[in-house]
């Protein structure tokens, strides 16, 4: 107990010389800003827009300790309330322009959403919710943007969450942005999606996506040895969602057809749910998907619209998030 009462008091210590430091720093800024702005005769227009980037840079120092959620949650009581009294001044939507105002909007945010979650990480709705309860206006509709990043970087999809992201973002270009980003492509179906049965007949995805209300598309081959890995977690998560209308389609792109009928053997695929596609290297549904390396699975929905170009591999435990959100749509 006295070494953690020590640890506390080296942290209080450390952050009110902190504190002192960064007010010392602003105040030598300003005041050289000031007499160089009287020396120059430079407007107040000068001095304001310099004032704000000062300031800028001042509170990113000041929040840029936060992404250490362990740091973050042993701050004391005195210094939390003066990172939420920050709050207020990113009203100032016009700064917005000035990186160092974004990433101190963003480490704000996050700071809010772990003191509000009792410093646990944070799912993507709940980051949604921070920003809607503590943002307003094109500062918040950034955040916005800047969330749907992060979930399209991690290959994260999900429907819904995405359809309130567009809903509430109001501000330009950052809607115009959203909207085109996450409007569905076209369907599917074109003359070069035709597949082939393991009885040489030909087979449209469309066909096979309107039988069910989701598709869970698995393109893989028969050497590809991370496919094959993937395989026993695919039955699982087929055992688990066939029933809630997901069906399981394996889209092989096999140069060698009967190196492909031996693998189904072996995996104990069925021959309803395993197809071949033809020529896969100038195959149209491969380009259309833009397929460079396997395994790659996509979501589609009944009318054989694409709902996830890159969704979670069966051994992924986001997985499950995609296709419960698809099947609430």
């Amino acid at each position: 107990m006295p070494d953690f009462t020590v640890k506390v008091a080296q942290m209080e210590t450390g952050l009110k010389a902190r504190e002192e430091q960064f007010k010392g720093e602003i105040q030598a800024q300003l005041g050289y800003l000031r007499s160089y702005q009287q020396k120059h005769q430079l407007s107040d227009e000068f001095y304001k827009r310099w004032k704000d980037y000062f300031t800028c840079c001042m509170l990113e120092k000041k929040l840029f300790l936060i992404p250490n959620q362990t740091v973050t949650a042993k701050l004391p009581l005195w210094y939390q309330d003066e990172l939420h009294a920050t709050l207020p001044y990113f009203q100032n939507h016009h700064l917005l322009y000035l990186r160092e105002y974004q990433n101190a909007a963003r480490l704000l945010q996050l700071y809010l959403g772990l003191r509000q979650h009792n410093y646990q990480p944070l799912t993507n709705n709940q980051k949604l919710s921070v920003i809607n309860q503590f943002f307003t206006g094109p500062t918040r509709d950034f955040l916005l943007l800047m969330l749907y990043q992060s979930m399209s970087e991690n290959k994260i999809k999900d429907i819904k969450l995405e359809a309130d992201l567009l809903a509430t973002c109001q501000t330009e270009p950052y809607r115009s942005y959203l909207t085109r980003m996450l409007q569905k492509p076209t369907q599917v179906l074109s003359a070069a999606d035709a597949l082939l049965t393991q009885r040489n007949q030909p087979v449209r995805l469309q066909a096979l996506a309107a039988g069910s209300r989701l598709t869970y598309v698995d393109f893989w081959a028969s050497w590809c040895a991370p496919c094959r890995a993937e395989m026993p977690a695919s039955k699982n998560l087929k055992a688990e969602y066939e029933a809630k209308g997901v069906q399981f389609v394996y889209l092989s792109v096999d140069e060698n057809p009967a190196a492909w009928e031996r693998a189904v053997k072996q995996l104990g695929l069925s021959e309803k749910e395993s197809f071949l596609v033809p020529n896969p290297a100038t195959s149209g549904l491969t380009k259309q998907f833009n397929l460079k390396e396997i395994p790659r699975y996509v979501l589609l929905d009944r009318q054989g619209n694409v709902l996830d170009a890159n969704a979670p591999r069966p051994s992924d435990p986001k997985v499950h998030q995609v296709l419960d959100r698809a099947l609430e749509e």
